[in-house]
């Protein structure tokens, strides 16, 4: 969803007011060992590192004929070109974007991307254009590019499921569009 929104701006088309992305893939050609890490941790059971990575470099168009190994599909991520912000929204130049809200957990193998990704953006924009809430905090007002959530223990995408933490990522989500 976050390449969507630079895809949007890129060619003029109409831009939401805000963008809302739960467990976002930010930095599809990074191979980071703390992603790889987590991954083989089985802390997430939703995203099988190797798996996403095939996925990925399919999506970027990389030939994947011949991987017959994990760690084959693992490596695959490195043929995806770094410069295509579209697979890679952590390289992107987010000036004239909505403000954008990241929904993650602790417990997901993209945690890390999103982590380097908020941290990237601070040092890109200054620590004020981001507001890292705590869970459940809801958002008084104020002019941000960035909003980022970390909810402890949950997984990939978690505000998708009938559970308590979801309600009040609906409720955090209501404060930031209003």
């Amino acid at each position: 969803v976050v390449s969507m929104g630079l895809q949007l701006r890129d060619n003029d088309i109409a831009l939401p007011s805000n963008i809302v992305a739960f467990s976002p893939w930010l930095h599809m050609s990074s191979n980071d060992p703390d992603i790889i890490e987590l991954s083989l941790s089985g802390i997430d059971p939703m995203i099988v590192y190797w798996a996403a990575a095939m996925k990925g470099a399919c999506f970027a168009g990389v030939d994947i004929s011949g991987i017959t190994t994990k760690e084959q599909a693992a490596d695959l991520v490195m043929q995806i070109p770094e410069e295509n912000t579209y697979l890679n929204p952590y390289n992107g130049d987010f000036t004239g974007m909505p403000p954008i809200s990241i929904f993650t957990g602790t417990h997901e193998v993209l945690l890390v991307d999103s982590r380097n990704f908020i941290e990237k953006m601070e040092n890109q924009y200054g620590e004020d254009a981001v507001v890292r809430h705590m869970e459940g905090e809801t958002w008084d007002g104020g002019d941000v590019m960035f909003h980022y959530y970390e909810y402890d223990g949950m997984n990939h995408t978690f505000p998708l499921f009938p559970i308590p933490e979801s309600l009040q990522v609906i409720n955090q989500i209501a404060q930031v569009i209003e």
